[in-house]
């Protein structure tokens, strides 16, 4: 069932909480929904704040707003040794602007610096997320079933 959480006319997609691998053109990445529990509640607060500002610009530009705007993020690491920490980390933010009946995607990359305070707390989220799908500290939890 796909939930969702909306703000006016923005309507933030809450259903895809999985976290997945893909190949990509840079190589192996890991992708982690804003709305999983591993992710701090600010991650999503920003997709908000970013989908607002879209939703400003795009009044600006065409001197109107979207009827309805969906958007969804997810914060991606790029798993190559190769790749440097400068392109390591990202916040992908898709925006499907609804008007008329037809539809319009936008797709917004912020990388995420090493120099950026939450960083660390970004990190923390992929290593945890990798020891989860590794089974690391579950032994704890099987040991008790």
């Amino acid at each position: 069932m796909e939930s969702k959480r909306s703000m006016g006319n923005i309507t933030l997609e809450e259903g895809y909480a999985e976290t997945k691998l893909a190949d990509s053109e840079t190589g192996y990445k890991m992708s982690i929904p804003v709305c999983n529990a591993v992710i701090p509640p600010c991650w999503r607060n920003t997709v908000l704040k970013v989908a607002e500002a879209f939703m400003y610009a795009y009044d600006m530009f065409y001197g109107r707003t979207p009827e309805d705007i969906y958007v969804d993020g997810n914060l991606t690491v790029c798993l190559d040794r190769g790749v440097p920490n400068a392109r390591k980390y990202w916040l992908y933010i898709v925006i499907v602007a609804e008007e008329g009946g037809t539809e319009q995607d936008y797709r917004i990359e912020i990388p995420i610096l090493p120099g950026y305070r939450h960083f660390e707390e970004v990190r923390q989220c992929f290593l945890s997320e990798f020891q989860a799908m590794l089974g690391i500290g579950q032994e704890a939890v099987d040991e008790r079933e």
